[in-house]
């Protein structure tokens, strides 16, 4: 049955790669944020920034390291299939050439947020719009009358409250920055909007309380309720600013519901066919290590799960491809509609 299930996830992201199904046509499709999109625009040549190009990420599929931070697919694979096209090129790839295959952009680089995060190494949003921007400048009239048509994947998973918490220490700042955060989100997403986007897909940020870096402590028992409110406030606040770009002409703003669909996954496990402790990833590293590293004889700091499939995480934060599988599943209806 496990083969069974594997089987069918693969299929899922090779028709999410490769355009297969789907039910809408929205265009091309430019995403921005980061590793929950990310799909390969992390240097695999800087040993800082080169672990999702590291086993044992990639196993599921395709078999080998492919710049994502999950055993397969993440959530930009899955939102493309849903619209009937191929998943987006990672800017990392970008030369210029517009050809018949060409279905937009990927500009998430995984670690990054809204404000500078971890180091210049990983461009905020605001960087991976000017490199939009550069783009559509080169070429402005093939460009001319195609954003419009076309769809922006906006997804921000917290990486600024985990740099806050890293240089203070404390998460007594944190309700604070919150508003900072959203209303940053919103000017991001603004400036798209007056570059020629009209149509969005905004994605909330996940309970960050069940997140394994955050339930480990309990031994993957529970989530933390005090980082879930705060994700809950983050949400709130979000959702409530979005109407002004709501309301702007021509505007389509969907929210793609990460806490919820986290969430409803974590609570019905089960029935998604994972396994009884859902908060354990499949890739579990050593304290003080991180999934993919090794010490200094090339042993491996991490154990990794026989059945990746029945494992909602894949490391510290990220969904395994059944895990985003999972998830997606109650996007389709979203951007149906």
């Amino acid at each position: 049955m496990a083969k069974c299930v594997t089987l069918v996830l693969i299929f899922n992201l090779m028709a999410a790669v490769n355009g297969i199904g789907g039910s809408t046509d929205m265009g091309l499709l430019f995403v921005f944020g980061d590793s929950y999109a990310d799909t390969g625009n992390h240097n695999k040549n800087d040993p800082h920034l080169a672990r999702p190009w590291r086993a044992p990420y990639g196993e599921t599929w395709p078999g080998e390291p492919a710049g994502r931070f999950s055993d397969g697919s993440v959530l930009t694979d899955f939102i493309a299939q849903y619209l009937n096209i191929s998943s987006p090129l990672p800017y990392s790839e970008w030369t210029g050439n517009l050809n018949v295959n060409f279905s937009g952009i990927n500009f998430a680089f995984g670690g990054s947020g809204v404000f500078d995060t971890f180091g210049s190494e990983f461009p905020n949003i605001t960087v991976q719009i000017d490199q939009l921007n550069k783009i559509l400048t080169s070429n402005d009239t093939w460009w001319k009358g195609r954003l419009a048509n076309s769809s922006v994947l906006f997804v921000c998973s917290g990486n600024d409250y985990i740099a806050l918490l890293n240089k203070t220490g404390g998460d007594k700042k944190l309700p604070f920055f919150i508003p900072s955060v959203v209303n940053q989100i919103v000017t991001d997403l603004s400036r798209l909007y007056d570059i020629g986007m009209r149509r969005f897909l905004v994605a909330t940020l996940e309970p960050a309380g069940c997140l394994p870096s955050l339930t480990r402590s309990s031994n993957f028992s529970r989530c933390n309720q005090t980082y879930n409110v705060w994700s809950s406030f983050h949400n709130r606040l979000l959702v409530s600013e979005l109407k002004t770009l709501q309301n702007r002409a021509g505007s389509q703003v969907k929210i793609l519901d990460q806490f919820n669909s986290f969430q409803t996954v974590l609570s019905t496990a089960s029935k998604h066919g994972f396994s009884e402790n859902p908060l354990q990833p499949c890739c579990l590293a050593k304290i003080g290590a991180t999934c993919g590293d090794i010490d200094s004889a090339g042993k491996a700091l991490y154990t990794v799960c026989s059945s990746p499939e029945r494992a909602f995480f894949w490391d510290g934060a990220h969904p395994t491809l059944a895990g985003w599988s999972a998830v997606c599943e109650q996007y389709k209806q979203v951007i149906a509609t």
